[in-house]
């Protein structure tokens, strides 16, 4: 991630498929896409920059859905896009919607603690 004019904020999130279930590396694919497009999207609408990455934890195989991490910082520039409610707004207004265009199920998002001041 380019430098944040603020640390980034984690989030969490879990993931189902649908339909015939693709194999691992093109999940990774969709899920980097999705997240990509997102973050160029709330960027040029709000007239900055945005960095978002996700991460998935585990296996994507196996039975239920899959674990996702997701990091978003909002870079100078970004109107108005601060704190977890903008990351919040990224995932539904940006995020989820591409998402389930791929037929990458996501669940609600949870914010992420940080882990003994790490990020």
């Amino acid at each position: 991630m380019a430098e944040p004019s603020l640390q980034p904020h984690r989030y969490e999130f879990r993931l189902d498929i649908l339909g015939p279930r693709p194999d691992e590396a093109e999940v990774r694919r969709r899920l980097d896409q999705a997240v990509q497009e997102a973050a160029q999207a709330m960027g040029k609408e709000q007239g900055g920059t945005v960095e978002a990455q996700a991460e998935i934890e585990g296996a994507v195989f196996g039975v239920g859905e899959t674990a996702v991490v997701l990091l978003v910082a909002f870079l100078k520039g970004a109107a108005g896009a601060t704190g977890a409610a903008a990351g919040k707004a990224f995932f539904e207004k940006y995020l989820k919607p591409r998402l389930q265009k791929v037929n990458l199920i996501p669940s609600d998002l949870r914010e992420r603690p940080r882990q003994n001041g790490g990020a």
